[in-house]
């Protein structure tokens, strides 16, 4: 595998289990390192803009990014279950940093530019740039369609990683479950009609994922009103059976393919819990299917960054 002689800034906000960009960029900087890589996470800071006193400027910058250097962990939140330390200064002005696509330009001023797409760029300030290519910069994309309208981006440079926060939601193994628990989410639609089976259901809205993991782990039923949320995987993976509550005129095979789907119950018919334990095998092996796919993303990206900007292959063992 060809491996980055040169160092991989990651610019990201503070760690926040509650937004899925934040988490994938933290990660990224985890399975990075995993394979060898020498990469860090760096706070996003904001873009280097004209002064009156730009060596004032300058200083303030450099004294903020000191801050971060010397204090690392202490003044920036990072989780403990993700291998993310802070660069050196050395590391930081040589590395290749990879911005997300609300970032225009290189605030942190490292040698080399790489951009991920994490949403569609329109409405982020980023719209007018990403109409041609972007002069020095690599770019990547979590999703197909994020990028649909933007032709001079490579469709091979897909980077999709998923954390399925196998820290806390876990099978704990045989335990008796008797409870019943219950997520509105983004599933309002239907929360004033909850079936039968969810009377009286533990309220999950509100809780940390600790806590939630913690009812999953105990919990025999999860009725979801969302219907695309990461929480009905988290059950799935602590063992509970979760139950996505039917929005209407939308079907099951319209609301995800089969693939997408395993160990999930759409409705709480018999035949849906009898298909969603059946299949609960099956998405605990696409986890790692998925896992296998990450890792060819992820060895493409390295290769992209390497070839643009430098690289030394792996010894052969």
């Amino acid at each position: 595998m060809t491996k980055l002689n040169k160092p991989i800034i990651v610019a990201c906000p503070p760690f926040d289990d509650q937004t899925g960009g934040c988490i994938v960029l933290h990660y990224l900087t985890h399975r990075l390192r995993g394979m060898g890589i020498d990469a860090y996470v760096f706070p996003l800071l904001g873009e280097k803009r004209p002064a009156a006193a730009p060596l004032l400027r300058d200083l303030r910058r450099a004294l903020t990014m000191a801050k971060y250097i010397i204090w690392g962990r202490r003044v920036f939140r990072t989780h403990p279950a993700l291998d993310t330390p802070l660069p050196s200064f050395p590391a930081l002005l040589r590395g290749i940093v990879v911005y997300p696509e609300i970032v225009s330009g290189n605030p942190l001023g490292c040698a080399h530019v790489a951009r991920w797409i994490l949403y569609t760029p329109r409405g982020f300030g980023l719209g007018e740039d990403f109409v041609k290519p972007i002069e020095g910069e690599e770019v990547f994309f979590f999703q197909r369609p994020f990028i649909e309208h933007i032709d001079w981006i490579p469709r091979e440079n897909a980077l999709r990683l998923q954390w399925f926060r196998d820290d806390i939601f876990n099978d704990p193994g045989p335990v008796e479950r008797t409870e019943i628990c219950r997520m509105i989410r983004k599933g309002a639609s239907t929360a004033d009609s909850p079936p039968p089976g969810a009377e009286g259901a533990i309220m999950l809205d509100g809780k940390s994922n600790e806590e939630i993991a913690e009812v999953f782990k105990r919990a025999r039923l999860f009725y979801c009103h969302d219907p695309y949320t990461m929480y009905c995987d988290y059950a799935v993976l602590c063992g509970c059976l979760p139950i996505v509550v039917p929005l209407p005129r939308l079907s099951r095979m319209d609301w995800r393919p089969e693939a997408d789907r395993l160990g999930i119950a759409y409705g709480d018919s018999p035949e849906q819990l009898e298909w969603a334990a059946r299949t609960r095998s099956g998405f605990i092996d696409r986890i790692k299917d998925l896992r296998r796919q990450e890792d060819g993303m992820l060895e493409h990206f390295i290769s992209r960054l390497a070839s643009a900007y430098g690289h030394r292959h792996a010894k052969k063992k």
